[in-house]
């Protein structure tokens, strides 16, 4: 057994204790939020050790785009790095798993998906120090291999787990963020019948109609099968990078990160504001 195995194997084993705490907190308080976190830390442990084995047994990783992206040689000194970061991120879950409570949901996301995109930035480091590609397309690269991951544990080609997700799921979302305002701006007028707030319940109806009618559109014009609504949306943004005169991977990052974060938290913000009980003061 060399070093870098040995590596690997400690690694490996640094999941287990996140694993069995998470297991121990939903034996004892079986809640939605400790099976959440358990099933979340299983998760997290096999898609480690299936990635450490692949780097022990020298298979490179492809990350996807439409086509195999390019093979990562990890070198030795790369792999230390890589051990170090799964280190890293598991006694970060384990800490997690120790000291997080329940009424502290939003830290709790927060904080995963400020881990989340840490590593997926290393592993973008790791990736333009390994094969000399530029930091913006090894990222891609990284955020497509998640994808073609995740697909693949799921049964789904990348394509089609591209489609349900960047397509249906982050629409499906912003129609129900939409909604949700919606729901607030009726709960407000049946908490305090006055003028204003009928004409904010009437405005925040047609702000609902208008995002089930942009949902019904994305179903619509990317109708099935998933290969062609893939192409589809492929072709369009290729267009639209070529029209703002910037590259296909900036337009992924602006139509699936950016506007999607700006809608959600966008809706999310009014929603609360529109909040009946946390306006209850008459008009």
């Amino acid at each position: 057994m060399n070093t870098i195995e040995t590596f690997h194997i400690i690694a490996g084993l640094s999941a287990l204790p996140m694993v069995f705490s998470a297991g121990l907190r939903m034996r004892k308080a079986y809640s939605s939020f400790a099976i959440a976190l358990f099933v979340m830390c299983v998760l997290a442990a096999t898609a480690e050790w299936c990635f450490l084995l692949l780097c022990t047994s020298s298979i490179s990783l492809p990350f996807m785009v439409d086509e195999v992206f390019g093979q990562i040689d990890l070198s030795l000194v790369n792999r230390h790095l890589v051990c170090c970061l799964t280190v890293f991120a598991n006694v970060t879950l384990l800490a997690m798993t120790l000291f997080l409570r329940r009424g502290s949901i939003k830290r709790f996301v927060f904080i995963l998906l400020c881990l989340f995109l840490s590593l997926l930035l290393a592993l973008s480091v790791l990736c333009s120090l390994s094969t000399g590609k530029s930091l913006d397309e090894c990222f891609f690269g990284a955020c497509c291999g998640v994808m073609y991951v995740a697909g693949t544990l799921l049964g789904f080609t990348y394509k089609e787990i591209c489609v349900i997700v960047n397509i249906y799921l982050e629409a499906g979302l912003c129609l129900l963020s939409g909604l949700w305002v919606t729901a607030t701006c009726i709960r407000s007028y049946m908490t305090n019948k006055s003028g204003n707030r009928l004409i904010l319940m009437i405005a925040g109806i047609v702000y609902g109609l208008v995002y089930v009618s942009a949902f019904a559109w994305v179903c619509l014009h990317y109708a099935l099968p998933m290969d062609t609504a893939f192409d589809l949306c492929y072709h369009e943004l290729q267009m639209l990078a070529k029209e703002y005169h910037t590259t296909y991977n900036n337009m992924n990052y602006v139509m699936f990160i950016l506007l999607f974060l700006a809608c959600m938290i966008g809706n999310m913000t009014m929603a609360r504001l529109f909040d009946s009980k946390k306006n209850i003061k008459a008009d």
